[in-house]
């Protein structure tokens, strides 16, 4: 890159921009060496719980009604879950494993396996005749035709790509952040909704669910799923599914919860997690 073009900072901005780079280099490196602490004396998981408990104060908690369980592909790495015309679609990762299958609602059985090459699969989704696949790192997603799943060519995004789903107009997709991003039918970032508990960001956002102008979420090593009201991205009530976990997860931290998937014909959700023995049909709240 040529620098002839390029304004040279006066001392004091070479000075301070140096200032600040050292200052949160060692912001960063305290707080490393707290966490490490902690977790060293036994501390960081309860006093995360009470952090957490204390933002979530307020805002209303039950469990999801479990009324059905399902075997699940124990192998599954599962990243997503969606549910199109009555199907169950799920997507799976880890690169070697990563795939793309159909399932059978009535006995957990694969219908059909598509292999995703190279690649780490994460969330799915469908919008009009199309089923769309998003990679972890590679900045683009795969797309299938519906109903036989041809491929087609694959959209292009930036950044990482962890959760989706659906509305009847937009994809939405998640990134890990605080922030869910609405995208057109040609994937294209169209506005993005921040998502808020108690005022404090929710950060690590991960699988999604739409329903009825609310959006269903996990967190990422979270057992909680939050439904946000997508007109102003705030938590407006809480699922505890600690009992789900339990009686379906593995051993091993990266076993948690992730996949729900809303089913409009009978107004469920289905929900699993990585390398569960189990999907579950449950109800949320005060729903019907």
């Amino acid at each position: 890159m040529s620098t002839a073009n390029t304004p040279r900072l006066s001392g004091r901005q070479g000075v301070g921009g140096a200032v600040e780079r050292r200052s949160a280099g060692i912001n960063k490196a305290c707080r490393n060496a707290t966490v490490k602490i902690l977790d060293t004396l036994g501390l960081k998981t309860p006093i995360k719980k009470v952090v957490r408990a204390t933002r979530n104060l307020g805002i209303p908690k039950s469990e999801p009604h479990i009324l059905r369980e399902l075997p699940h592909d124990p192998s599954a790495f599962t990243q997503g879950l969606h549910i199109h015309d009555g199907v169950l679609y799920e997507s799976t990762g880890l690169v070697g494993q990563s795939s793309l299958r159909v399932i059978d609602r009535q006995t957990g059985a694969i219908l059909k396996k598509i292999t995703v090459e190279g690649q780490f699969a994460e969330g799915i989704a469908v919008l009009d005749d199309r089923l769309v696949q998003l990679l972890w790192y590679s900045q683009q997603a795969l797309v299938y035709r519906l109903p036989d799943l041809m491929p087609l060519e694959p959209y292009r995004y930036s950044g990482e790509g962890w959760g989706m789903t659906a509305t009847q107009k937009y994809f939405l997709t998640s990134h890990g952040t605080g922030e869910i991003v609405y995208r057109g039918r040609d994937f294209k970032e169209i506005k993005s909704l921040k998502v808020s508990i108690n005022g404090f960001p929710l950060k690590g956002i991960n699988d999604l669910a739409w329903a009825n102008g609310s959006i269903y979420c996990n967190v990422l090593r979270d057992n909680n799923l939050y439904e946000v009201d997508e007109n102003h991205g705030k938590v407006v009530n809480i699922f505890d599914c600690s009992r789900i976990v339990e009686m379906a997860a593995p051993p091993g931290d990266a076993n948690v919860l992730n996949g729900i998937a809303y089913d409009e014909q009978t107004d469920t959700f289905i929900v699993t997690g990585k390398r569960w023995q189990k999907y579950f049909q449950v109800k949320l709240g005060n729903r019907p």
